[in-house]
């Protein structure tokens, strides 16, 4: 049987005995007259069985606690070389208590955690004796790596307390729910808005969360699609009452949880509080409204021009020009049929300008022309607004076609 087969218990005892025989032939080598060859020969079959052993073993001075040795098995377990380790003792290997993570593990109470020189954090027990060579007194020790079942269960507590703070810190709410509605998992942010703890809201449903029923309905309808197969993915924007009863939005994504089987067993939300986005909206709805009650009930003909077509035409501008709404507002209507001839160049060349980025005087007058040929003299006011998040052009037509006869 080769050292790496024995057990520890036997390579401790077959260390312990090659060392006592070793001293003993070493004590008596005056008195018995026994050859040098044969006290050789027990400390070369000591060294062999250090050397391969298939566990990492250490010898250490008991005085200094320096490493003086280090076998194949402790190189390479550790990632040091032979050289960084004989630098070092054992206790330079010990890992820092904030690194460790020891809840629930169940590993014995003798355990220990080292680090590697990457870094790795490992479990170990040291099985270790003290014997004394040439007058020093050495501890002989064994490193016992505990099973990689231990190590794994470290990893999964690693990675869950990572990922519980990754969920805990993000501003928006996070929550899972099991496949009979209840939620079993929330980060901390979302529950503090509904009057409710991170663990209070567990094993809750959204009746229970959620006064409006109307509300907890159309949560409940989305949660069935998915539970049904219905649909692998639904997203939408939501409407709640929080705490202090003010409306609030989310825009929530919901995705279904499978097992190995392929059965939904979890529903994942994740939603990004949109309710400033919605309030904005909502103002600038507003604004659109009072916007085009005002215009509507201008005595001037106002219109909202974009690239190379008009967004919206008030009704004096439908009387204006003779077009409905509708139609001057189409793809298909072109702005240069309402332009007199001699005004076609103007206009062109302001166009340009406009294109270009070149300043050109807000207030000027040209020759329109309705859908009847009609030709009336029009005062023009433009400004640039901003029309659904774009740059626009606003233009106020008056038509001075009276005032330019009484001129003439």
């Amino acid at each position: 049987m080769g050292y790496k087969d024995k057990t520890k218990g036997e390579l401790i005892k077959e260390i312990k005995l090659l060392l006592k025989e070793n001293n003993s032939l070493r004590n008596s080598i005056r008195p018995l007259k026994i050859s040098e060859k044969t006290i050789i020969q027990n400390s070369e079959n000591f060294l062999n069985l250090f050397k391969s052993a298939g566990e990492a073993v250490f010898l250490v001075n008991d005085k200094t606690g320096k490493i003086i040795e280090a076998n194949p098995s402790a190189i390479k377990l550790y990632g040091y070389s032979k050289k960084e380790l004989l630098r070092k003792s054992l206790k330079s290997f010990k890992a820092k208590s904030k690194d460790v993570v020891r809840n629930d593990l169940g590993l014995p109470d003798s355990t220990i955690f080292h680090s590697k020189k990457n870094g790795t954090i490992f479990p170990l027990e040291i099985l270790s004796f003290k014997t004394k060579i040439n007058d020093t007194y050495y501890q002989i020790g064994i490193i016992n790596k505990i099973n990689t079942r231990f190590v794994t269960k470290i990893d999964i507590t690693q990675q869950a307390g990572f990922l519980k703070n990754v969920i805990n810190s993000s501003p928006n709410f996070i929550y899972v729910k099991d496949n009979s509605g209840r939620f079993v998992l929330t980060n901390r942010n979302w529950p503090y808005q509904l009057k409710y703890t991170p663990n209070g809201i567990i094993g809750k449903t959204v009746f229970d969360v959620f006064p409006d029923r109307e509300i907890a309905k159309a949560m409940l309808k989305d949660d069935e699609e998915i539970l049904k197969n219905k649909k692998s993915k639904i997203e939408r924007d939501e409407k709640y009452l929080d705490k202090r009863n003010k409306i609030r939005w989310l825009h929530t994504i919901k995705t279904p949880m499978k097992d190995e089987k392929g059965k939904i067993k979890f529903i994942i939300g994740i939603s990004v509080d949109i309710t400033d986005r919605k309030i904005a909206e909502e103002t600038i709805r507003e604004r659109e409204k009072n916007y085009r009650a005002l215009i509507e009930s201008s005595s001037d003909a106002i219109y909202v021009f974009q690239g190379n077509r008009l967004l919206l035409v008030n009704p004096t501008w439908e009387k204006f020009f003779g077009y409905s709404a509708k139609e001057a507002t189409s793809k298909k209507f072109n702005v240069m049929s309402i332009v007199a001839p001699e005004s076609k160049k103007l206009i062109l060349r302001r166009l340009k300008s406009r294109l270009n980025r070149q300043q050109i005087e807000s207030r000027y007058e040209m020759k329109g022309l309705t859908r009847e040929g009609i030709i009336i003299d029009l005062e023009v006011n433009t400004t640039e607004i901003t029309w659904n998040g774009e740059k626009c052009i606003q233009g106020i037509y008056r038509d001075i076609t009276e005032r330019k006869r009484i001129e003439e």
